[in-house]
């Protein structure tokens, strides 16, 4: 089971508002496993290449000044996503500005990783209802969940915590962060995952693909277009069948997605 997280498996909207962004015969189930996007998919609007941006940039904890920054830098570059006025190449640029940029902004933010949880619980991220049954199930059936987000593992996992449970099932690959030795946090681990680089999930997590060959049936979760291609680069699949969340725009992109993904699930629907 491959899936995205933001606005897949959390809503678009909560209480009104846009929400937070941050990742012998064998039985069916042993068959199956289950990729998420967590983009906008499980989430309820975790904007997908920058969840720490939403997390704080609406966020009573943290200072106006970094606030109203993470909202602006959010807002040019989300707009750069979406835009179709530019190349693959041109967003790929773009993205590792939006991460870079970030990156600065969160070393000056004075977070501490005892202070996550209280972040996140301070703001509008929230799984879209269904979500908790879904992972029960999927762990009682035993079969594996992979969350691949653009966003931050951090903040992921513990959503997971505070509104659901971390399953023992479940493996996320996504951006974690980096801290001093006194915890606090001054930037990303690695090379990281951006929207317009974290398909082929196969070459980011290898190690889980290939524990999992014997499954050669994939549900695939996500809600852009490019979370299309996170299965790509995995050779050994029979069938995959794809469902896409389409979170805004529907009268104008309804169509599209219709084409491109086998199921729609259209607004803030529960997972259930």
């Amino acid at each position: 089971f491959l899936t995205d997280y933001d606005r897949t498996l959390t809503y678009r909207e909560f209480n009104g508002e846009i929400a937070a962004t941050s990742f012998g015969k064998k039985n069916a189930s042993n068959l199956l496993h289950i990729a998420m996007l967590y983009t906008y998919a499980p989430t309820a609007d975790l904007i997908n290449s920058m969840q720490f941006e939403c997390v704080i940039d609406s966020n009573p904890l943290i200072d106006k000044e970094i606030r109203d920054e993470a909202e602006s830098i959010r807002n040019y570059y989300y707009g750069i996503e979406l835009s179709n006025q530019y190349t693959v190449k041109e967003k790929t640029l773009h993205m590792e500005t939006w991460w870079k940029t970030a990156e600065k902004l969160m070393a000056r933010a004075n977070i501490y990783k005892r202070d996550m949880s209280k972040l996140l619980n301070a703001s509008s991220l929230r799984l879209r209802q269904g979500t908790d049954e879904l992972m029960a199930l999927l762990e009682r059936l035993d079969i594996p969940v992979l969350i691949l987000s653009a966003g931050l593992g951090d903040v992921i996992e513990e959503g997971f915590h505070q509104q659901s449970k971390f399953r023992k099932n479940m493996e996320i690959l996504s951006n974690k962060m980096k801290y001093s030795e006194d915890e606090m946090m001054i930037g990303f681990q690695g090379d990281v995952i951006h929207s317009y680089n974290k398909t082929k999930a196969s070459e980011h997590n290898a190690s889980y693909f290939e524990k999992n060959k014997d499954r050669d049936n994939l549900i695939l979760m996500g809600d852009m277009d490019g979370d299309l291609h996170m299965a790509d680069g995995i050779d050994y699949l029979r069938n995959k069948v794809t469902i896409g969340f389409l979170n805004s725009k529907v009268d104008t992109l309804l169509e599209t997605y219709a084409e491109l993904f086998d199921i729609v699930v259209v607004g803030d629907e529960s997972m259930a």
